[in-house]
């Protein structure tokens, strides 16, 4: 019973609790009275008319013109005679140094090694001939191309008539002489003596 008596009580108050509609209604006009009036957006503007651009005009291209000119030739007198072609051989430096090294090796071979007791004993057998002699000088003959030597070795003198001058030949010197035999040169020496010995003239030498 009390239980009842509860329940009827909350569903009394619950009921004295709730708003009548009446009472509600001026809240609710003045919620919506404070929402701002929508203002309503333009009609939308047509977009403007497309004006198309000008027709574009083609450029004409362009022919290039090419003028052919034909020289004109003067022909030349004809030759009766026809040349002789010359044909002049080229050479590198070190062709050159060699065919000089290999000449003057021909050259110098050329020259007959003597047996120098044939040459001093029987100098006329080499009258003319390109003979080669070893030399240790033993006299420079003054104001002359000439000089006295001894058979590289020995005692045993012959003369020396040099083609050319010289300045650096000393006694003692010793040398390669090449030149012609041209049996005895003779002549009268410091002592008075007449002296002979046999001759190689137009002479040149090695060392």
């Amino acid at each position: 019973m009390k239980r009842l008596f509860f329940v009827l009580v909350i569903f009394i108050f619950l009921n004295a609790c709730t708003p009548k509609p009446e009472q509600i209604n001026p809240y609710v006009d003045q919620t919506l009275t404070a929402y701002p009036t929508r203002t309503s957006y333009p009609t939308n503007t047509a977009f403007p008319t497309y004006t198309p651009l000008p027709t574009y005009t083609k450029v004409p291209t362009y022919t290039p013109i090419i003028k052919i000119v034909t020289p004109t030739y003067t022909l030349a007198p004809t030759s009766t005679k026809t040349p002789t072609p010359t044909n002049t051989p080229e050479y590198s430096p070190y062709q050159l140094t060699a065919t000089s090294y290999r000449a003057t090796t021909d050259y110098l071979a050329s020259f007959e090694q003597v047996q120098w007791r044939d040459f001093i004993t029987y100098p006329e057998k080499y009258d003319g001939k390109k003979i080669k002699l070893g030399c240790r000088v033993f006299n420079v003959v003054k104001n002359s191309r000439h000089i006295q030597c001894y058979v590289a070795g020995t005692y045993e003198a012959f003369y020396v008539k040099f083609t050319d001058s010289f300045d650096d030949i000393y006694e003692d010197s010793y040398l390669t002489i090449y030149g012609t035999g041209d049996g005895l040169e003779c002549f009268t020496n410091t002592m008075g003596n007449q002296v002979c010995q046999p001759l190689i003239k137009d002479a040149f030498y090695t060392r």
